[in-house]
């Protein structure tokens, strides 16, 4: 038994301190951290700066790369847009040792005051070994990143867009939802152009992983799968004598044939407004009893956002039962 609680220990002594090591071997060790985290209190302290769950005494614990996104990053000196200074400029697929706590947690440092809601950083160290801090919505966590059905490729968040990132991290490409509708070879997917704040000029892409390339298939909002991959149903609205109509629509995608598969009545509408942004409504396949019912979810227009209206369809485009929640 005394084996067992000796190998136990070694195993969490080794977990606690497999960072420092690391640290002590690019030569900075964890008071040069902790005086790092004093000094950026001290210099911005008319912002206010906190760490998210710790005390003043960093406890270091295991440490881990995270990738940055597609957008070119930099790394700072201290947490402060308009004091601080560049160290490091960063692409997409480089990586960073971010400082983790005793938890395995990253060091999260949030300044409040610098833009709406504030900043989050996150405490790291540069390729030359310098302690710096990298902005929150600027990186890409490893252990975040989703293995898709074709499992060449990842598939990650980022604030409102996601990555589809290659396996080998050589190749990306961004797109703003992680609603995506692959094809039975899995060697293309269906997505669309918008997530948040669509409008009527949003578009329907089909996105062919060989060529890498998206290919715009029709106009229309939140792609849904129907019937297998082969057809999907979305929403769309346009001007009819001067008022705006809106509908929901099939569409094959093999031969493009397109038809209506439900007005939606001129008293409600797929667009929920709420807080700063325009989110479209849903279509989902649900089922009822021993049935496969496609679920459409409306709202009052111009009326309370918290009133769902929730409309059933057999795959014949049949009305099959309507519930307001």
């Amino acid at each position: 038994m005394k084996y067992y609680i000796l190998f136990g220990f070694i195993l969490s002594f080794s977990s606690l301190y497999s960072q420092d090591i690391y640290l002590n071997r690019i030569g900075v060790k964890t008071e040069d951290i902790q005086k790092f985290c004093d000094t950026l209190k001290e210099e911005n302290k008319y912002n206010t700066i906190s760490f998210y769950g710790y005390s003043t005494n960093i406890q270091i614990g295991k440490g881990e790369y995270f990738y940055v996104n597609n957008d070119i990053s930099y790394l700072y000196n201290k947490p402060n847009y308009w004091e601080a200074k560049k160290i490091d400029k960063l692409i997409f697929s480089d990586s960073v040792y971010v400082i983790k706590d005793f938890q395995s947690i990253p060091i999260c440092i949030h300044v409040s005051g610098d833009g709406f809601g504030g900043d989050k950083y996150y405490l790291c160290i540069t390729k030359t070994k310098k302690l710096a801090l990298l902005k929150g919505d600027d990186f890409i966590p490893v252990t975040k990143m989703t293995l898709l059905p074709n499992k060449d490729y990842y598939l990650t968040a980022n604030r409102f867009y996601n990555l589809i990132i290659s396996k080998d991290k050589n190749k990306y490409f961004k797109i703003p939802t992680e609603h995506l509708i692959w094809s039975d070879d899995r060697k293309s997917f269906i997505y669309n152009n918008c997530w948040v704040n669509c409008d009527s000029n949003s578009l329907i892409y089909r996105f062919n992983l060989n060529t890498w390339k998206p290919e715009i298939i029709c106009k229309g909002i939140i792609p849904y799968s129907y019937k297998g991959n082969r057809t999907i149903l979305y929403f769309k609205d346009t001007i009819i004598n001067s008022t705006k109509k809106e509908f929901v629509f099939r569409l094959e995608l093999e031969n493009k044939a397109n038809d209506l598969f439900y007005q939606i009545p001129d008293s409600l509408t797929y667009w929920s407004y709420g807080d700063d942004y325009i989110l479209p409504s849903s279509i989902e396949e649900v089922q009822i009893g021993k049935a496969n019912l496609y679920k459409i979810l409306l709202f009052i227009k111009r009326g309370e956002s918290s009133s769902h209206y929730f409309f059933y369809f057999d795959k014949d485009k049949k009305l099959i039962e309507f519930r307001k929640e």
